[in-house]
């Protein structure tokens, strides 16, 4: 019987030939398979990456939006006390945005250091 990939039918009745022989993939099949498998995990890395970075952007965002929340609560707290009670607590009216960007971290806080320093009190 020969070798063949087709279904063949005999006139005394049906008869199935399937080809026998499997040949091996070449070399250039396990490069590919290898390639696909590389690719899948780099592109695995790049995503988990740019999920990491979008988390972290997330949460910078965030953190400034509560800081932003917590300056103009400040603020609000500060523009409803008078002239006399700011000046007790050392500094104007036109002061009030620069103390609570610094109270939250968004400006240096230079002002403790300049009071210690007109004090004469070791920074």
């Amino acid at each position: 019987m020969s070798r063949s990939n087709l279904f063949t039918s005999a006139a005394a009745g049906e008869v199935v030939t399937v080809a026998t022989g499997w040949c091996a993939p070449p070399p250039s099949y396990d490069l590919y398979q290898e390639a696909y498998a590389h690719r899948a995990v780099v592109l695995g890395e790049l995503i988990a990456a740019a999920i990491q970075a979008a988390g972290a952007l997330v949460r910078r965002v965030h953190a400034r939006h509560q800081r932003r929340r917590q300056a103009r609560a400040i603020r609000d707290a500060l523009h409803h006390l008078d002239d006399r009670t700011l000046r007790d607590l050392g500094f104007d009216r036109s002061e009030i945005s620069s103390v609570a960007a610094e109270v939250t971290g968004e400006a240096a806080c230079t002002r403790v250091r300049a009071l210690q320093t007109m004090h004469g009190l070791p920074i």
